[in-house]
């Protein structure tokens, strides 16, 4: 994916936390790091860093609900599912930002 983009694969080093090594060391490593806009908006040691690219097909980041049959408690996590593909579910997502800036693009489509 990283060559999709055009970034160098072996130049390519995680922004994971605060407290990793690469999030501290990676402008010192001269490497790219590859960051979801949540951790990158909370990310407070950017030492330089700055956004590349962003947006496209490519850097889609698709979360699912999917309730598992086998769940302790299959009514709660179907009643979750179920709240978050409603309207009022799907709105509430679109609202949540970090520091003013919108993170999820909601798209629920359920199958008929």
């Amino acid at each position: 994916m990283a060559s999709t983009v055009g970034i160098a694969p072996a130049r390519l080093a995680p922004l994971t936390s605060k407290s990793s090594p690469y999030s501290r060391h990676t402008p010192a490593m001269e490497a790219y790091t590859l960051a979801d806009r949540g951790t990158w908006l909370s990310f407070g040691n950017r030492q330089g860093l700055r956004v590349l690219v962003e947006g496209g097909r490519a850097l889609i980041n698709v979360y699912s609900v999917i309730p598992a049959k086998a769940a302790a408690q299959p009514a709660e996590a179907q009643a979750l599912a179920d709240r978050l593909l409603s309207a009022e579910g799907q709105t509430a997502i679109a609202g949540y930002t970090v520091g003013g800036a919108r993170l999820f693009h909601p798209n629920a489509d359920p199958l008929p």
